[in-house]
């Protein structure tokens, strides 16, 4: 499974029609891979979307910033924690289970995550970016100044 967030259907075909997607084209001509369209529902954002996609459960996610009455708290999901508190809430297995979540809000239940932002087992800021493996090809291609300053800030945030 493979979920782009924010592209329409139609932009991906023309993309692919143009040749501006190989790998894609590939995959859905020759691998056997099916490309098919995605009705999200309303809202049509981000945590709502990947819920359903994910776990098939997305009841209780109404935007991406609300208010949850029964918790008395604003729950907004451009903050870690806003997304981890609806990730806890879901309890339907995930459809990335054995597999891989890149770039994504919530996990998919994967076991292999990175840059990640809300897992059900709970693990470091370090290792949601991707651990060991991501901070090596990061030290690659970031310049040391840099890097140096994004390790030393996630050893500090560790959960």
């Amino acid at each position: 499974m493979l979920q782009i967030d924010a592209l329409a259907y139609a932009d991906l075909r023309r993309a692919m029609e143009l040749g501006y997607t190989p790998t894609l084209s590939r995959m859905v001509n020759e691998d056997e891979f099916t490309l098919r369209r995605w009705f999200c529902g309303l809202p049509s954002a981000t945590p709502y979307c990947q819920a359903g996609i994910f776990h098939g459960e997305n009841d209780g996610i109404p935007a991406f910033r609300f208010y949850d009455k029964a918790a008395r708290r604003v729950v907004t999901c451009n903050a870690p924690e806003g997304v981890q508190y609806i990730r806890d809430r879901i309890r339907a297995p995930g459809a990335l289970a054995d597999g891989s979540s890149y770039v994504n809000l919530l996990d998919g239940d994967a076991r292999t995550v990175a840059f990640t932002v809300a897992t059900r087992e709970r693990m470091s800021v370090y290792r949601r970016i991707g651990g060991t493996r991501m901070a090596l090809l990061m030290r690659k291609i970031m310049p040391a100044s840099l890097f140096e300053r994004l390790m030393v800030k996630l050893s500090g945030l560790d959960e």
